[in-house]
């Protein structure tokens, strides 16, 4: 009997223990879940931040972060630490030249300003307030901050400088193709 209660408490505290959650957002109605592999867990907000970051979510959209496993299909989601945004792929024109998003973690930029200049960089995309997402980029020489915002067609990312944080430049671009 002693032995069925110890058991049974630690299955209790180790299905709330914190991991890792990564996968994939689908869109079930109002209700939000995350796809791992053939699994499906609906996701539960711990607190106001994540429900605001979850809601700017959509189907397609990659997402990792801590949470604990509530139930076998329900995951109590603490924290989003880094997203990718399917409508962020794609090839998008800007005044800074092509920006050909391939992955959820690296893009290409040709410069207009010389037919064959082409900049490969790295990007990180992680929570921030209102409708834009922090993004981090990364080239060979340096690290440049900026906030995106995405819709289907439309792009924005307005960069700062990374050691005042003071507003840099925005850069408008227009989607090509998915």
């Amino acid at each position: 009997m002693l032995l069925s209660v110890i058991t049974l408490l630690f299955i209790s505290v180790t299905s709330l223990a914190v991991q890792t959650f990564s996968g994939y957002i689908v869109q079930n109605g109002h209700q939000k879940a995350l796809k791992i592999g053939s699994q499906v867990y609906f996701l539960i907000a711990a607190n106001d931040d994540v429900k605001a970051q979850l809601n700017k979510l959509k189907s397609r959209d990659f997402v990792s972060g801590l949470g604990s496993t509530v139930s076998s299909s329900t995951v109590r989601l603490e924290t989003i630490d880094f997203v990718g945004l399917a409508n962020f792929l794609g090839l998008w024109m800007s005044p800074l030249g092509l920006f050909q998003v391939t992955d959820f973690s690296s893009l290409s930029l040709y410069s207009t300003a010389s037919s064959s200049s082409k900049s490969a960089l790295n990007y990180s995309i992680t929570p921030a307030d209102g409708n834009a997402w922090g993004m981090f980029l990364t080239d060979s020489d340096q690290i440049y901050y900026s906030n995106l915002t995405v819709t289907e067609s439309k792009a924005s990312i307005r960069f700062f400088d990374v050691q005042t944080g003071a507003f840099q430049r925005e850069v408008a671009l227009s989607k090509i193709s998915k």
